[in-house]
């Protein structure tokens, strides 16, 4: 949001005719999920697949099957009617739920006004807990970390996520001040460059809210110690790579580019002497250069509000698991979209041009693959959560790796399987194809390739055939197209 001229847009939705779905791309549809919220912003999945979505106005709302429950209005600061970003922006779930039943969210705390001028308003991190019957539990709500500046009503930031590390991750606006609408490089931001301040910045705490003893500005004085990187404008959105574990921001620019960054600990990523990597020279010592940029206009122009995106990994999207989605809220000249990316052999960029996932999107805000490997994302203009699924086959990979890694998300979890024979399959394909891999990963690295390459094809063929046993048996328990494509683009690659 805002992301840059919100007011605007929220003029065009609040004076426009009913929502409608997005233009897919070809291979990709649609749905709704539900529909009719009002200025919905974040979305989490509990782990029985119903989702969490969170309103500007404070609304935490429980969607189970298209049914919309409020279980609580959040005390919450909002001016939506201003076309201000305050409100309710954020939401992650303990990762041991329902064991914790713990819910985390960034909200802007209830202040004496609301408005522009509200010098008591602050963005902060709370927690509620839900009890077993789904509703949340009488006066568990707690502040983890308040005091978040939110000077202007813009650049709040509000990205939740908790990390392989099992740390929540922060993402903290730098609070609009300094922003000069003009080149790249004018603007004079005091927060995003300060490590003693925590806006323009992704902030790492443990899951009670304490600062983990590996942060990196940890007893350095002058600086705060639940930094963990910053340099950034608006890191309103973001996720974690899971090949790797490296966390993807998406930080909103000004006028000129929007980049997504991948974030080291202690990373300065330049904001406000660089908008991505302008102007020409812009990058001072130590600075983290973006994984990847694109411009407002012109050649390579995306759109204007980067919303940082998620990795698809298994079941719906299996084809094409690994590739990183992102999305760009569009402005009032432009709607909105979402991308997605192969990345190169080192997970660090992409390896070619994005591609188109939809276009003339009202106003994503957030993207979350499901249990169900199927995209979801947040449309804030049009009031709506939406499925995305593909029909894309596993032949785009390009890489013995990229092509083993899709083959391992389309195999059947056991933790997930459903009965003891299925479980049984699940665990033998997951050996056989941990053998492949042994096999091509030795022939990686022999002189003499051939032998563990053969062995790796006969160890595949036996996969395939195990699996479309278990297919016609009906104790596979994922869809057979998509590991027959991964396997097929797996062998079609391998050397002879």
């Amino acid at each position: 949001m805002h992301l840059r001229s919100l007011a605007v847009l929220l003029s065009i939705a609040l004076a426009a005719p009913a929502a409608r779905a997005a233009t897919p791309a070809a291979g990709f549809a649609e749905r709704d999920v539900v529909s009719g919220l009002t200025a919905p912003t974040a979305l989490a999945f509990l782990p029985d697949g119903r989702q969490l979505v969170t309103q500007l106005g404070g609304e935490l709302l429980l969607v189970d099957r298209g049914v919309t429950q409020l279980l609580m209005t959040i005390p919450t600061c909002s001016a939506r009617d201003q076309g201000l970003e305050i409100g309710l922006l954020g939401i992650a779930v303990h990762p041991d739920y329902p064991v914790n039943r713990r819910i985390y969210l960034y909200r802007t705390s209830q202040a004496a006004a609301c408005g522009v001028a509200a010098p008591d308003r602050v963005n902060e991190l709370i927690c509620v807990e839900l009890d077993p019957n789904g509703t949340i539990v009488p006066n568990s709500l707690i502040v983890l970390l308040t005091g978040l500046r939110t000077d202007t009503g813009y650049h709040d930031g509000g990205g939740l996520r908790v990390g392989p590390d099992r740390n929540l991750y922060v993402g903290v606006g730098d609070t609009g001040l300094g922003d000069q609408a003009g080149a790249p490089g004018t603007s004079t931001n005091p927060y995003a460059q300060d490590a003693g301040t925590l806006e323009g910045k992704i902030l790492r705490l443990d899951l009670d809210g304490k600062v983990p003893a590996d942060n990196p500005f940890v007893e350095q004085i002058g600086k705060r110690a639940q930094v963990f990187a910053y340099g950034f404008r608006n890191p309103f959105r973001f996720g974690f790579d899971p090949v790797n574990g490296k966390l993807w921001v998406g930080d909103v620019g000004e006028n000129t580019v929007e980049e997504i960054d991948v974030v080291v600990p202690g990373g300065n990523y330049g904001w406000p002497h660089c908008e991505g990597t302008l102007p020409a020279g812009c990058e001072q010592p130590g600075d983290v250069a973006p994984a990847f940029t694109y411009p407002h206009d012109g050649p390579g122009a995306l759109g204007d509000s980067v919303i940082g995106g998620a990795f698809a990994g298994a079941g719906a999207f299996a084809p094409l698991a690994g590739d990183y989605f992102f999305a760009d809220f569009g402005d009032d000249r432009t709607p909105g979209s979402a991308y997605y990316a192969a990345l190169d052999g080192a997970r660090s960029a992409f390896s070619g041009p994005p591609a188109p996932v939809l276009t003339n999107v009202e106003g994503p805000v957030d993207l979350v693959f499901g249990p169900d490997g199927a995209l979801y994302y947040v449309a804030y203009l049009a009031g709506a959560v939406r499925r995305v699924t593909t029909t894309l086959g596993a032949a785009g990979c390009t890489s013995v790796g990229e092509c083993a890694f899709r083959l391992a998300a389309t195999l059947p979890d056991p933790n997930l399987a459903g009965s003891p024979a299925a479980r049984k399959i699940a665990r033998r394909l997951a050996r056989l194809e941990r053998k492949a891999s042994a096999a091509l990963d030795r022939a990686a690295h022999a002189k003499k390739p051939r032998r563990p390459y053969a062995k790796a094809r006969k160890i595949l063929a036996q996969l395939l055939a195990g699996a479309r046993r278990a297919s016609d048996g009906g104790t596979l328990g994922v869809p057979l197209a998509p590991l027959e494509s991964a396997v097929a683009a797996l062998l079609g690659i391998i050397p002879p």
